[in-house]
């Protein structure tokens, strides 16, 4: 895809390199004309717009963000969604489908497990959501065309497994 306009939901990958596993995203994937990205802590937004002057960066979070519909080609969210509650989550997807153009993608990787929702991820407990497995594919086949479903990262905690899992999605 040549030219394509994407948001990005949080700047992690981008200021903290230093973490093992962390590889930045932004000016890193070909043929993308312009960034957009989404952080609702003000520290980072400062520290991305200094590290990446020419990107976009908007001190905002998803719920309050406005963007004019059709505004973008792909919408990656890696994780950012599982740090908030369900209906929340859910609420953000009717979002994205409103500001993805025709044909867009959304790559989205959420926090799963086979147990009912609960509070806590394996890099903090007080931290972030484990959502349902079946709920959460639910809410994303009614809005979205899954193509592709692969597991990052899957982890056991108080006996729960728990899956961070990237899905691949177009409009469907």
């Amino acid at each position: 895809m040549r030219g394509i306009s994407v948001l990005k939901t949080d700047v992690w990958n981008e200021i903290r390199p230093d973490i093992p596993g962390n590889a930045p995203i932004v000016g890193n994937v070909e043929g993308v004309k312009s960034w957009t990205v989404v952080e609702v802590m003000s520290d980072r937004t400062k520290k991305m717009k200094e590290m990446y002057p020419k990107v976009n960066v908007v001190n905002h979070d998803l719920i309050r963000a406005e963007f004019p519909r059709e505004s973008f080609d792909a919408i990656l969210s890696p994780g950012t969604l599982s740090y908030m509650p369900f209906s929340k989550a859910v609420y953000i997807l009717d979002r994205f489908m409103g500001w993805l153009k025709n044909g867009g993608r959304v790559y989205v990787a959420l926090w799963v497990g086979p147990a009912e929702d609960r509070s806590g991820n394996y890099h903090n407990p007080n931290e972030g959501h484990v959502f349902n497995m079946d709920k959460c594919e639910d809410a994303l086949s009614e809005r979205f065309k899954v193509s592709e479903r692969i597991v990052i990262y899957e982890t056991i905690k108080d006996m729960n497994p728990a899956y961070l899992i990237g899905y691949k999605c177009s409009l469907a």
